[in-house]
């Protein structure tokens, strides 16, 4: 019996061999579980442990080629092997087909701890920038759905990108971003619906710096299940670089307190050698509060130049064979060993522990999408979430570009998408639309650039011009009042203001004088008139109704004129009625109609206010803005310092102005009237109205770079104003010496420090520009040959 029965086990195990799998319930290799990737604030977590991507970009035979790695072990298999030597923990796969099974790769994937993230579209089935309405339909989120469905059993699935670099450059592509964020909450609803464990859900963006910060925010802004899991961008702007110098500081800045997740999703300027220093800031802990790492491009050598492995024959009919030998390439080792070198830190790394929404951004000139109301789901979709998308399409499907079952929407910011727009038919960083024309503009989008700026937008252009018309018109009420004002006496105000200019106007209060010993008594503020001798010499004494009292003007008069009175200070009758012989001094400040000793120390005051603002300050606070560390440190000493100068420069001005309302000018001429002298005065008023405009040009030029990350009108109008103005002002102290007849050695003091801190100013300047220009220079170059692999490799069709 038992002979009988082990026969016929061994012949039941016999017939089950030859049987193998029915065609309906094909063999599946057991999944490899490792621990999944999860968010928590602003960071992403491996279990309890912060996890940071440090891996690289992955798609053999480049764009061009559109095939799945990931669906083919002999593809696969020995690229593993290399990632493991490089020591990559994540790798990003740009097309992957829905149709076919990706159990052995991705097992043995996760068997070396490699997690993946995948984009969601290939060409055939993605949002099109040209027509985003259009292609947002029911079609192409099966093929999403389906990708889903294809990869969210896999421990080591991370994350799956909705779109990648739709919107760039060009300002009409903001319009695809609703359609985009709308695939992306449909993505996170699919997986909830389904059951499937929370994966990982975002947005690959362009470093595009005019609507960077728009971009990202619009990404995390609304309703919790409107909101994306993280944000990712392209960032290229590393050649060869620093921290500082490639702008990465600026990001950062950008990106505190952004409540989800930020990494890197391609890096790697190639216009020089690579020695993949961007590791060293990414794991350092002035990034890592804000970023959790990046993704290296790439990982196998293209037309672009970019990668690090060569498969030979990987170019061959069109990149379609990718089995060739893999042969490491010198920047292979460089980029292992900057993996070796910086490791990831231990810590949290100063993460953000809680998540928050951004406020969405507003139209204007650079962001087009005038609401936050997304797209409602095509209708023919809605049975996915219930049922599945079932089989995918796989990389060769039909596409969805003719589909017609598209979003309805009611709303005016989610339709002006559907028309077809004038845009760039290639990404930023990936592939050729697979339009191959651009359409005009319709009335609608032009509509859309032309859209009112909005109000936050707008108020500092107004206060801007406000504050510039009010000043303008207070500069000719000051001078219009400094010119023909005539109510105290010039000699107080050359005695004062300009004592080189009149010499003989250094009398003491109450010197007595006749007209035998000098006939310019009535010069002498509380001088006696002088008894003149007869009508062709005598100097009358003071009219008390004239605005000369206690002196007296030259006066045909048949006798001499009687004195001032010192006790009331004032002259005696005019020519013939006046008394004769000398009359008393009257006191000099009560006739000159203020404090002349007062006087005297609020120009001192004046002068050194003026100074310490034109000469030390206002230089210093622009010198620190620019030797500083880039950064807010960097900006808010600048601001503190320019406003000190300011309120010292305004306090200077305060008592210029003072003293020209307060000693005026008389009729007939005076100091304001002689060219040599009024400039002094005139060029102070013009000083202050340029600093009353220049606090509200700086806050403008603040806000508008702040949001682009380059110069604007604002920006040069901002640095115009402040480099004519210290100038002029630094002049403007000299010619103040000049008419207060400063010593010579305070003359030359004041040449020589003011000369020494323009001069430094000036060199900074120039130091700051260079290096500016040479970072422009290093950009622009990482653009053209970023450029390249558009053309020839484009990732996705967005």
């Amino acid at each position: 019996m038992r002979s009988t029965a082990a026969v016929f086990s061994l012949l039941t195990a016999a017939a089950a061999v030859r049987a193998g799998p029915t065609a309906s319930v094909p063999v599946r290799a057991r999944a490899v579980e490792i621990e999944p990737i999860t968010a928590k604030g602003n960071a992403f977590f491996k279990g309890n442990e912060r996890f940071y991507v440090r891996g690289i970009d992955y798609q053999p035979g480049g764009a061009s080629a559109n095939i799945d790695p990931l669906a083919d072990p002999k593809v696969c298999m020995p690229d593993i092997e290399k990632f493991k030597k490089l020591g990559v923990n994540v790798i990003r796969v740009y097309s992957t087909d829905n149709s076919m099974d990706h159990d052995e790769c991705m097992n043995a994937l996760a068997e070396a701890n490699i997690y993946v993230v995948l984009d969601a579209n290939n060409p055939k089935y993605s949002i099109k920038r040209e027509d985003p309405h259009g292609s947002y339909n029911t079609v192409y989120l099966q093929s999403v759905f389906a990708t889903i469905d294809s990869f969210a059993k896999y421990s080591n699935t991370m994350a799956f990108i909705s779109g990648n670099e739709v919107i760039n450059d060009q300002t009409n592509t903001t319009l695809a971003a609703p359609y985009v964020k709308a695939t992306d909450r449909d993505m996170r609803a699919y997986i909830k619906a389904r059951n499937y464990r929370k994966i990982l859900v975002g947005y690959s963006a362009a470093d595009v710096s005019s609507n960077r910060q728009q971009t990202a925010n619009y990404f995390n802004c609304g309703p919790d299940e409107e909101r994306s899991d993280f944000f990712a961008f392209n960032d290229y702007s590393w050649c060869s670089s620093d921290f500082i110098t490639a702008g990465w500081d600026v990001k950062v800045r950008i990106f505190t307190g952004y409540g989800i997740p930020i990494f890197l999703t391609e890096y790697g300027c190639n216009t020089n050698k690579r020695n993949f220093g961007e590791l060293q800031s990414l794991m350092h802990p002035n990034m890592t509060g804000v970023y959790s790492g990046g993704l290296m491009y790439e990982y196998s050598m293209e037309p672009n130049k970019y990668g690090i492995v060569e498969i030979k024959g990987g170019q061959d009919n069109g990149g379609i064979d990718q089995t060739g030998e893999r042969i490491e390439l010198d920047e292979f080792a460089a980029f292992a060993s900057a993996l070796k070198k910086w490791p990831a830190p231990s810590g949290d790394g100063g993460y953000t522990s809680t998540s928050k929404a951004a406020p969405c951004p507003t139209q204007d000139q650079n962001w087009l999408v005038s609401s936050t109301k997304l797209p409602a789901i095509p209708e023919g979709a809605k049975k996915f979430f219930e049922s599945g998308a079932g089989k995918g399409p796989g990389l060769n499907g039909p596409g969805s570009e003719t589909a017609t079952d598209q979003a309805s929407t009611s709303d005016d910011s989610t339709t002006s998408g559907s028309s077809s727009t004038s845009v760039s038919s290639t990404s930023g960083s990936g592939m050729s639309s697979t339009s191959t024309s651009a359409s005009t503009p319709t009335k609608s989008t032009n509509a859309a650039v032309r859209a009112r700026v909005s109000a936050v937008d707008t108020a500092p252009f107004v206060v801007s011009g406000l504050v510039l018309f009010f000043t303008l018109v207070a500069l000719a009420w000051l001078t219009v009042l400094a010119l023909s004002s005539r109510t105290t006496p010039d000699q107080a105000y050359g005695a004062v203001l300009a004592p080189a200019h009149a010499p003989h106007l250094s009398s003491v209060p109450g010197r007595r004088s006749s007209a035998s010993t000098d006939n310019n008594a009535h010069h002498f503020p509380g001088g006696a008139g002088g008894g003149g001798s007869d009508a062709s010499s005598g100097a009358t004494g003071g009219d008390p109704s004239s605005f000369w009292p206690g002196g007296g003007y030259p006066h045909q008069g048949s006798g001499g004129g009687g004195g001032g009175d010192s006790s009331n200070n004032n002259g005696g009758g005019l020519g013939p009625f006046g008394g004769g012989g000398d009359g008393g001094g009257g006191g000099a400040d009560r006739a000159a109609g203020f404090d002349i000793e007062l006087a005297l120390a609020h120009r001192r005051i004046h002068g050194i206010l003026a100074a310490l603002a034109m000469v030390l300050l206002f230089p210093l606070g622009a010198i620190l803005l620019r030797v500083l560390p880039a950064g807010r440190p960097a900006v808010w000493t600048h601001v503190a310092v320019q406003l000190l100068a300011w309120g010292v420069y305004v306090a200077a001005a305060g008592l210029g102005i003072d003293l020209v309302v307060r000693v005026r000018i008389p009729e007939g001429g005076g100091l304001l009237q002689n060219p040599s002298t009024r400039y002094h005065p005139i060029i102070g008023l013009v000083l202050l109205a340029l600093l009353v405009i220049q606090p509200v040009v700086g806050f403008v030029h603040h806000r508008v770079y702040k949001r682009v990350q380059r110069r604007q009108l604002w920006s040069y109008l901002h640095l115009a104003i402040g480099r004519v103005g210290i100038t002029l002002g630094i002049i403007n102290g000299g010619l103040g010496l000049y008419l207060a007849n400063a010593s010579a050695s305070a003359k030359r003091v004041y040449a020589i420090v003011p000369a020494i801190m323009w001069a430094l100013w000036m060199l900074v300047a120039l130091w700051s520009e260079i290096r500016r220009l040479r970072k422009m220079h290093r950009d622009s170059k990482s653009a053209a040959a970023k450029s390249k692999h558009p053309v020839t490799d484009g990732r996705s069709s967005e």
